[in-house]
């Protein structure tokens, strides 16, 4: 086994320290992190940027998982994430494969969201304590550029960010002292409108870190962060010459440069479309100090720009939100969506909402729902994002977070979550009616095929007992109007119905009404399986013993597809 070329704890050198010299040096490879409770990570490298990053065990990283990514980036909504789970599990293919077959996404956006998981998972790793052990390991730069290359600087902002390395920003910021530093190298990064804004006024003329306090509105100790990283990625310097790089036991400056192997997952392809991190820039080449401009807009005049120490540059984007997905009810509706009035009205009725309700998810939706569903409503309704137009109701918006925040910190943790639940059902157990009153009016208004009644009143039930595996079976046939919806929403409607089926193997509706879907898919032998089993598991289901015996008729006839099922039948008389 190849030996690796450095050797260290992350309380020599800081991950963020390890990156970047990769990045710096172009260096291509591998770098193995091992906590001291089992947890370890591969990050590989090809030129210094991040192709893959995989960790173990597989969920370390929360919300890191491919659908998770692309259902929290707006590119999916709730029904293909849980339509697309269930396909992988069966086929053993990648997420990204299966959504770009259905046409859920593009290959852009497969790339997109590839990008995004490896700033997530790197991220993460910057929460491993400073005991964790790494290993570099050197491989020969392979031809070609892979399919995901991303620069470190984004993944290492949001890990200073969140897990400062405080002695290492306070070294810096002491060497740095009252001298005036000014961009020198450009890069591509993920980093928020501010910081790039301020890295980009560095390149306009040099500033001390006084100077950029006064220039953002950002908090001082972002700005010292911001400077730490510029600082470590050699972006910067000091223009009275003053070295300004820690000490930080970085690693060797020797490391040979140069196949990555033993990395898997999304991001190993044989071919795809090439990206690059897809970024605004950490940095421009500075212009000439003898004529500073700003490149004007196309059609528009040359403007000079205002002196920074008049001008404040903003710490949170105004820009539009990115439109989250559909079949979502609260993700659809963001502050900008509903207008003051609408927010007002929100925060007043948001108290009757249930948890689920208030983030847009479905009754018993997972905790990975829930996580992602939250996070992208946080990115809109956090009173500290708001736009300008919205302060004078900043406290109706904080009603409203501040209620999303509750319902996510109570539907992922399991206890919070378990009573949470008890006390809904319980509460709706008392005001309801009993059940077999509603399941009379159910297959009343099934025979009228009065389908959107049908799923409201199992939704009467499913709201007392989210596991009331009939009445869920039920309602997912009554959304695709009794068969009569698309080839789409059938399909929808079937992964739908494998889960409930999952719920309990041995409940004879959930069977039937699967058996139902794949009978107006044309899956014959699969609604033959699902028709028989019913009847299997419940002797007096009437409806499961005509459709067994009209298949076995058709198929005594070799009618069309259902001579396919004569062997079944033949085995189902045996038994």
């Amino acid at each position: 086994m190849t030996a690796p070329s450095a050797v260290g704890t992350l309380a020599d050198t800081p991950l963020a320290h390890g990156l970047i010299y990769a990045r710096n040096r172009r260096l291509s490879g591998r770098l193995e992190l091992t906590a001291t409770d089992g947890r370890r990570a591969v990050i590989a490298l090809w030129r210094g940027r991040i192709t893959a990053v995989e960790t173990e065990p597989l969920g370390m990283c929360p919300g890191g998982f491919f659908g998770a990514v692309v259902y929290e980036l707006g590119l999916i909504d709730a029904t293909t994430l849980d339509a697309t789970l269930l396909d992988i599990a069966k086929t053993r293919r990648l997420h990204g494969e299966v959504l770009i077959e259905r046409k859920a996404i593009t290959p852009a956006q497969r790339d997109e969201a590839l990008v995004e998981q490896v700033h997530r998972k790197v991220h993460h790793l910057f929460s491993l304590p400073e005991t964790t052990a790494y290993a570099f390991y050197d491989a020969k730069t392979v031809a070609g550029e892979p399919p995901i290359a991303v620069d470190p600087v984004g993944p290492v902002w949001r890990g200073i960010r969140d897990y400062p390395p405080t002695k290492f920003v306070q070294e810096t910021v002491r060497r740095i002292g009252d001298n005036a530093l000014r961009v020198t190298a450009g890069g591509s990064a993920r980093l928020p409108p501010a910081e790039t804004a301020l890295a980009a006024a560095l390149t306009a003329r040099p500033m001390t870190l006084a100077e950029m306090n006064g220039a953002t509105e950002l908090p001082p100790s972002r700005v010292e962060l911001l400077v730490y990283l510029l600082v470590i990625a050699k972006c910067v310097e000091a223009v009275s010459g003053a070295r300004t790089h820690p000490s930080t036991g970085a690693l060797p400056v020797n490391m040979p440069s140069g196949p990555v192997h033993g990395i898997s997952g999304e991001t190993r392809r044989a071919s795809g479309p090439t990206i690059r991190a897809i970024t605004t820039p950490l940095g421009t080449p500075a212009p000439p100090p003898s004529s500073p401009r700003i490149p004007a807009t196309p059609g528009s005049s040359p403007r000079i720009p205002k002196p920074l120490s008049s001008t404040k540059i903003p710490a949170v984007s105004i820009a539009s939100p990115t439109p989250p997905p559909a079949g979502t009810l609260a993700a659809l509706r963001s502050p900008a969506d509903l207008g003051i009035e609408g927010i007002i009205a929100r925060a007043a009725a948001i108290e009757d909402e249930d948890y689920f309700q208030v983030l847009g998810v479905a009754n018993g939706a997972s905790s990975e729902a829930v996580r992602a569903a939250y996070m992208r409503l946080a990115k809109a309704w956090h009173p500290d994002r708001l736009h300008v137009d919205f302060i004078p109701i900043r406290g109706e918006v904080a009603t409203v977070f501040a209620h999303m925040t509750r319902a996510h910190q109570t539907l992922c943790d399991a206890d919070s979550r378990k009573a949470y639940e008890a006390s809904r059902k319980a509460m709706a157990q008392a005001t309801a009616r009993p059940r077999a009153e509603v399941i009379r009016a159910i297959q009343h208004e099934m025979g009228r095929r009065n389908f959107d009644v049908v799923v409201q009143l199992c939704q009467e039930l499913i709201d007392i007992d989210a596991e009331d595996i009939e009445a869920l079976a039920i309602q997912a046939w009554a959304s695709v109007r009794g068969g009569e919806a698309t080839e789409d929403e059938l399909r929808a409607a079937l992964a739908r119905l494998d889960k409930i089926v999952n719920m309990d193997r041995t409940d004879d509706q959930a069977v039937y009404h699967r058996g139902l879907v794949h009978k107006r898919l044309g899956n014959v032998p699969a609604a033959f399986r699902d028709f028989a089993r019913a009847l299997q598991l419940n002797p007096k289901h009437l409806e499961a013993e005509r459709e067994v015996r009209i298949f076995a008729m058709r198929a005594r006839k070799g009618s069309g597809e259902h001579k396919l099922v004569a062997p079944l039948i033949e085995k189902l008389g045996k038994k």
